[in-house]
């Protein structure tokens, strides 16, 4: 299959994740009507994965981070945003996950999305997230992914140890969804 088919893939990815999520509306701001179910959740070969452009930013914290520290290890990204009600219920979740698999070389990194700063530090600590966080109140971390850009909330993104999306779930994950992707990638071989 040549570049151009992968890239397609991408794009239907992009569009696919577009309409899922807490951003579905449709444009008069209601839900919409019955719609076709798009799937809910893309795993990608090795041979037809692709990497972000570069991750950094502010921490809701305040400190700076670039992903490029995480290099050599799986890395869980999700988009969630405190105003976002399976957001909210997905981040136990995904603290039970990275708890079981950190000790597979696996870093989860969260993207409080069009959010206030301290409506994230809440939930962050009512839930204890142990994990980093990106504050991105623009939405502009989600741009950086090539074909596949998270534009609504939840959204989570594994990336292999090479940095390329391995998998992309357009919805809000448990903790069974996500470890069984998260294990098979950890046991890659080294790219």
């Amino acid at each position: 299959m040549g570049t151009g088919r992968g890239v397609a893939a991408l794009l239907t990815v992009a569009v696919l994740v577009a309409v899922a999520g807490c951003g579905r509306q449709t444009p008069d701001g209601q839900p919409p009507a019955a719609a076709p179910r798009a799937p809910d959740s893309v795993t990608y070969r090795p041979d037809r994965r692709v990497a972000p452009q570069p991750i950094r930013g502010e921490l809701t914290d305040g400190s700076r981070f670039d992903v490029a520290t995480l290099s050599g290890q799986v890395v869980v990204i999700n988009f969630w945003a405190s105003w976002c009600p399976p957001c909210r219920t997905e981040l136990k979740e995904l603290v039970a996950a990275y708890l079981s698999t950190r000790e597979l070389g696996v870093e989860f990194l969260g993207v409080d999305s069009r959010d206030s700063r301290e409506a994230a530090q809440a939930l962050l600590a009512e839930l204890d997230v142990p994990y980093r966080n990106l504050f991105d109140p623009s939405g502009r971390i989600a741009t950086v992914f090539r074909g596949v850009v998270p534009n609504t909330v939840p959204v989570t993104v594994v990336a292999d140890r090479a940095g390329r999306v391995a998998a992309v779930f357009s919805r809000s994950v448990t903790r069974h969804d996500l470890e069984p992707v998260i294990r098979s990638v950890a046991a890659e071989p080294d790219p």
